[in-house]
Order: structure tokens, then sequence, then C-alpha cells
């Protein structure tokens, strides 16, 4: 059986990250570059570094990553910066920046996450009997808590919602803090196309913009509304459904992707990766060994064992000299060659090259 790369995130999808200033590491430090590897933020700043192992058709592959706050959103970035006597580093600080690289808000110890709509998630220690808890809530851009509420979970916002979390339980507030519906679930998505997915009893469903369910719970799994439809699982296999749940393409994919500029990827019963349109027909036939989402116009596509980059004519326009690669975000995709990660612009150059452990 063909293996095969799947480029989307069920639960919590950060959506569009990367921005023009790129993070990149020297050692435990952190700095900015533009897509063409420019410098443009020193190495004054650190974050959570996640050194892990990619695994893909029997090889690993080292890799780095960032904490999704430490991209800059809307303009900022969360992140630490150290405070020095003389030379010597005394203590560090939760800080969000702006992209000219000056701190807006400095917080102390308290984290804070990614910025979005004008809040940021931000740790808050509430005192219960005679011991603090750490929670989570938002501060506005001038580091004043913004909502009273205190949760287990505090995701981004983005259009002027987001995911949080109680007692285990997930929903989504607005800018005040109100909850969308009295509704809760076991896992939820974020809005897209004014729907959001959502579990209910392990099964998946969505909902609207006012909170109601719209298409009640009864896949498997269920990615975003992209372009009109929403990829979801039955039986095993994927499919596509709009708005009305109305199937528009039928469940006969082993695996699949949402649709992005027009395109999804998929896998037919051969074990190979190709891309359809919003019809169901093949645009570009099932020739892959393992594919990705357009973005950018480009998509990763696996040939004859190497990744490279297709447009959506099908037409190579990055040559496939890749061990394995990620779809392109803003103007940059992740690469590996030679069994070193790296970072590629639109046009192929590559821009950094990282160290890993």
């Amino acid at each position: 059986m063909k293996l095969f790369i799947i480029y989307f995130a069920f639960f919590f999808g950060y959506g569009n990250l990367y921005s023009q200033l790129i993070p990149v590491n020297k050692g435990e430090n952190i700095g900015y570059i533009d897509t063409e590897g420019n410098p443009v933020l020193p190495f004054d700043f650190s974050t959570t570094i996640e050194y892990y192992e990619i695994e893909y058709d029997k090889r690993k592959f080292k890799a780095i990553r960032f904490p999704e706050e430490a991209y800059f959103s809307e303009g900022y970035a969360s992140v630490q910066k150290k405070e020095y006597f003389w030379f010597i580093p005394i203590k560090s600080s939760y800080v969000l920046i702006d992209t000219s690289g000056k701190v807006v808000i400095n917080s102390g110890t308290r984290k804070l996450g990614r910025h979005g709509s004008g809040l940021i998630p931000i740790t808050v220690q509430n005192k219960i009997i005679d011991m603090y808890v750490e929670y989570y809530t938002y501060c506005d851009i001038n580091g004043i808590i913004a909502i009273d509420d205190y949760f287990d979970y505090t995701g981004p916002f983005d259009s002027g919602l987001a995911i949080v979390m109680q007692n285990k339980k997930y929903f989504h507030i607005d800018k005040s803090g109100y909850s969308l519906s009295d509704m809760e679930f076991e896992l939820a998505e974020k809005f897209s196309e004014s729907y959001a997915s959502v579990m209910v009893d392990s099964l998946w469903g969505f909902i609207n913009l006012e909170g109601k369910i719209s298409i009640e719970p009864q896949y498997q799994l269920a990615g975003m509304f992209k372009n009109g439809l929403a990829r979801v699982m039955k039986n095993k296999k994927y499919g596509y459904i709009d708005y009305k749940n109305n199937i528009i393409i039928d469940f006969i994919y082993e695996s699949a992707n949402d649709f992005n500029e027009g395109l999804a990827s998929v896998m037919d019963g051969s074990g190979l990766w190709g891309f359809i349109d919003k019809s169901g027909k093949f645009a570009i036939k099932a020739s892959y060994y393992s594919a990705g989402n357009f973005n950018q116009g480009l998509a990763p596509v696996n040939i004859d064992g190497k990744f490279g980059f297709i447009n959506n004519n099908g037409n190579i326009v990055i040559e496939p000299i890749y061990d394995y690669a990620k779809e392109f975000r803003n103007g940059i995709a992740e690469v590996w060659k030679n069994e070193q990660m790296n970072y590629i612009n639109i046009s192929g150059k590559t821009i950094w090259t990282f160290e890993t452990k």
C-alpha cells in the first residue's frame, strides 16, 4: 500500500499562521527573516522549540517546529525576551512584539498565545483554597484582561470567534466572552465559510454562526468548508458535502484533503494521488505517490520518490529533488533534502537551512 501525506488538521486548525516575517533559530534563540532569506529581526528572542521526527516511506526526517504564537498574526507575535544585567541574563519575560521588534506587551511570567482580532490568550493564576491553579483567559493589545472568565484552554481568535475549553468540553466564544450557544462539544474546529465542525458522541457534524446544529453529527471525521464543500468520512471512505448536507462527491476515496483554490487532492483505489475539481472530476490525474493541497498556486507532489511542486495545470514548477515537502504558506514551504530541513520560497530558492537535533 502506498504511503501518503495529508496536509490538514481535524482539530484546532491554525489556518494561515505564516507571514512575510518568518521565525528561524540559531541554537535556542530565534529571529525573523523575509521570504528572500534577508534578516529582518535579530536573534534577540526565544520560544519553545520542538525538535521531532517525521516518518515517511520507512525514513525518518529530523524536523523543528515553533509554536503557533511565534508566527506573526495580524502584525504581532508572542515570544520570550531575556533581560540582562550588563551581559548576564537575569530573567526571561513573555512579550508581544510588532513587526519592528518593539515590545508591545510585557506580561512577565504569564504566557501569551497567538494574537487575533485584537485579543491574546494569557495565563492567569486563580487561587483555589490554599493553592494557585493556572488557567487561561484573554488580554487586549494593552495587556489589560479583556474577558473575566477562566478557561482550561484558549484558542486564538479568528474573525471574532475563539475555541475555548471548560470542564473538558469545547465551545466558541465571541470577543466579549459570551458563548455562541448553550451547547458544548467533545471537540470543535474553527469557523470557515460560516460553519464549524463539532463532535458529539464521537461523531462529527456542523454548527452555524448562531451556534445551532446545521448538519447533525453523523460522520467519522469532518474537515472544514472550503470553496463551498466540506470533506467528511463515512464507513472509512471520504466524500464531500455542501452546506445543506447534500452529497456532492460520493464516498469513494481512501484518503482526501479539503478543497483549496478550487481543487482537492484525493487518493484513488490504486493508491495514487491526484486532484479533483468541485464536480468530482479529476482535473489532474491520479499519478502521484502522495500529494498535498494547493496553496499560492502550487502543490507538493511525490514523483517517483522525490517531492516537487506543480501548478494547477499539473505542470512541474519546482523540480522534484526533495525527500519530503509540505505545502506553501505565505511564500514559504518546509522541504527536506539529504535529511536536512529547509525553507524554500515560491521560486524554489532555499532561504534557510535548519540545524536540527
